[in-house]
């Protein structure tokens, strides 16, 4: 559904033109929002989350967007941490947010203010 709506940003990294991951970003008014980012389990802790993530954020400040807001699940520390290194603060839970298993997870939701003080 992403892909094929011109109202969404899509990267992709590649590794010798190999996807390894993307990153799917929503622009509402001077908005966006991280509604995926994923990276193949082989290339995690690589870094290419942060990079993606860093460009869109540069991308983002260039475009005057003002905030940029994602969700993460409750029990994904390491993402949550990246996020935090980002400039990203927590602002909010979403119960049960999440499928898991037979139940349900709370998803933290985080903003990155992008005032000329964030990194």
């Amino acid at each position: 559904d992403c892909l094929g709506n011109a109202n969404y940003l899509c990267q992709v990294a590649t590794v010798d033109d190999v996807p390894v991951a993307f990153l799917i970003l929503s622009r509402i008014l001077d908005e966006t929002h991280v509604l995926n980012i994923a990276v193949a389990p082989a290339w995690q802790r690589h870094g290419i989350a942060r990079r993606l993530l860093q460009q869109a954020l540069s991308a983002a400040r260039a475009d005057a967007m003002t905030v940029v807001y994602l969700e993460v699940r409750e029990s994904n520390q390491s993402a949550q941490a990246l996020y935090r290194q980002l400039g990203f603060e927590v602002c909010g839970v979403r119960k049960n947010y999440y499928r898991k298993g037979d139940g349900h997870e709370n998803a933290v939701l985080m903003q990155c203010l992008l005032t000329s003080g964030h990194k």
